[in-house]
């Protein structure tokens, strides 16, 4: 059984309550559901007591800022506990003498299922922020993929570049050596030509002589040069 207080409400009832409903803004509405329990011409069921509750909530201070999916899942296992707990004291007629109490603790179960929901409807939007985030990342992902491909594609490319590059330094190479050799030899050959003109001018030079010479010689000296030859070949 529950003991009850001057103002009536229910002791063990209060302390289930969470530690911000029973301050500032609350307590005022609090203090209204008490007052409209009191009166005889309303009527005293659930689904009443849950939809002046509803019909209220937008005179409550917004709810905080969302918090983690743990904190909102042991959060939410514990406003369940406690709308379990009242459930099973209004079961049990603990508090079936007083239509006061029966009231009282219909709105708090009644204001526990509304943060209940707040905070069900905070996961969920917890949750599509998570999807959202996930979609971007897959996203992010795509486009990472598809930016690392053309990367290697151009390293691939370039490699291709500097071997044709080598190549063509290699040719480079091989060119200015021909050329070089070519220049050589170019001037090999300009030297044997200078030297092949000097032959011939000395030999038309001693064909010249040698005209002179024999121009020069009388038959009867030729004739003795010619005696004088056979006997040096005897």
């Amino acid at each position: 059984m529950m003991s009850r207080t001057g103002t009536g409400r229910p002791q063990a009832a209060t302390s289930l309550l969470p530690p911000k409903a029973a301050s500032g803004e609350f307590e005022m509405l609090w203090s209204a559901w008490c007052n409209q329990a009191r009166d005889p011409s309303r009527p005293s069921s659930e689904a009443d007591g849950i939809s002046d509750m509803l019909s209220a909530l937008p005179k409550l201070p917004p709810p905080p800022p969302p918090l983690a999916e743990s904190d909102v899942r042991s959060v939410i296992a514990a406003q369940q506990k406690i709308i379990q707990e009242l459930e099973q004291q209004l079961r049990r007629g603990g508090v079936a003498d007083s239509s006061e109490s029966l009231g009282d603790l219909r709105r708090q179960n009644a204001a526990i299922t509304a943060r209940c929901i707040a905070l069900e409807q905070q996961l969920a939007d917890a949750q599509t922020r998570c999807r959202c985030v996930e979609d971007l990342n897959a996203k992010w992902r795509e486009q990472y993929s598809i930016l690392k491909k053309r990367e290697e594609e151009s390293w691939e490319r370039l490699q291709r570049s500097l071997k044709r590059v080598d190549r063509a330094d290699q040719a480079e190479q091989s060119h200015q050596k021909l050329t070089s050799a070519l220049k050589q030899r170019s001037a090999e050959v300009v030297k044997q030509g200078q030297r092949i003109a000097e032959l011939e001018a000395m030999v038309e030079h001693l064909r010249t002589a040698l005209a002179v010479a024999m121009g020069t010689l009388t038959p009867e000296a030729l004739e003795v040069r010619w005696q004088h030859s056979a006997e040096d070949a005897l």
